[in-house]
């Protein structure tokens, strides 16, 4: 599958996404899933989270309870996967 989106960005916007998942889907610590997405600092995976989905990743876990309030927020990160 081509993409107009670098191979980085590709896989930054794939890791984010599973990792919402688990905050959503799960009783997971943040710095768990930080871990488990493979990142080892969890700032700088803090910062990502929330350039690409627009929320904290602390409050993704009440965030993403409310998809209606978020379907904006969501379709923000448009790097051919859905978020």
């Amino acid at each position: 599958m081509a993409t107009s989106y670098s191979p980085l960005t590709y896989v930054q916007a794939l890791r984010i996404e599973e990792a919402k998942h688990m905050l959503e889907t799960s009783s997971t610590t943040v710095n768990a899933v930080v871990r488990e997405v493979g990142y080892e600092d969890a700032s700088s995976f803090s910062r990502l989270f929330r350039r690409l989905t627009g929320i904290l990743s602390g409050d993704a876990a009440s965030a993403l309870d409310f998809p209606t309030e978020l379907g904006q927020v969501r379709k923000k990160c448009d790097f051919g996967v859905e978020c």
